[in-house]
């Protein structure tokens, strides 16, 4: 695979040559990236013309990347503190409850490349919080309504909030501390639920009717915060 980037009206487009591709595809991932794949054959400057054709398309659909800025948090127990310094790339230090970024003077904070370099210091200190803190909320829930699971696995996931398989292994996204708790609970509690009833028939939400009675009020809070 081959690839090159453009930017288009400040957006980047990243196009991919592919000895596979038949057409030229346009998709956007849940990193908010635009991505165009093309068949080998093609060059990069038809890719990018299809960019061009489709940017009302891309402008209606791209979700909302998080801006970082100096104070946001960073899950439950982490702020961020934004350093300008003489240095010629970015870097860090993870604390209890900071972290601190530090970068080139000449580079605007709001730029991809300082963005870039927070949203992945971000994904760490979220894995790290969510392997503290998910499994201890689990087993708080489990506890409480009495619902055994096998095992607990913690993933960055791309397009759900968690899962469960028919083994009773729940799988939940690190993505969630970034969540209010009641909107977590609501997750484990779905989760915790499909380890004894593995579809969303009208039993099941009768039973989740049962546990969480306010959970249709929470589920629409969640549509809000679709990953």
């Amino acid at each position: 695979m081959n690839q090159r980037s453009f930017y288009i009206e400040d957006l980047k487009i990243n196009i991919r040559k592919y000895k596979t591709s038949r057409r030229i595809k346009l998709t956007i991932n849940s990193s908010a990236q635009i991505n165009i794949s093309i068949p080998i054959y093609c060059s990069y400057q038809e890719g990018l013309n299809f960019a061009q054709s489709k940017m009302d398309w891309i402008k209606k659909r791209k979700p909302n990347r998080r801006f970082y800025q100096n104070n946001s948090r960073i899950g439950k127990n982490h702020y961020l503190k934004l350093k300008p310094e003489n240095i010629h790339k970015c870097s860090s230090i993870l604390g209890a409850t900071e972290i601190i970024i530090k970068h080139p003077l000449d580079l605007d904070p709001k730029s991809e490349a300082v963005q870039d370099y927070i949203n992945n210091i971000s994904k760490k200190v979220l894995k790290r919080e969510a392997c503290q803190l998910l499994p201890q909320r689990l087993e708080k829930l489990s506890q409480k309504y009495n619902i055994l699971y096998k095992q607990l696995k913690i993933r960055n996931l791309k397009s759900r909030w968690g899962s469960c398989n028919s083994q009773q292994i729940i799988t939940l996204n690190q993505n969630l501390l970034e969540l209010p708790w009641q909107l977590i609970d609501y997750v484990i509690v779905h989760e915790l639920i499909h380890t004894k009833i593995m579809n969303h028939s009208k039993t099941f939400w009768n039973y989740f009717d049962q546990l969480m009675p306010n959970n249709k009020t929470i589920r629409k809070k969640l549509k809000e915060n679709i990953y």
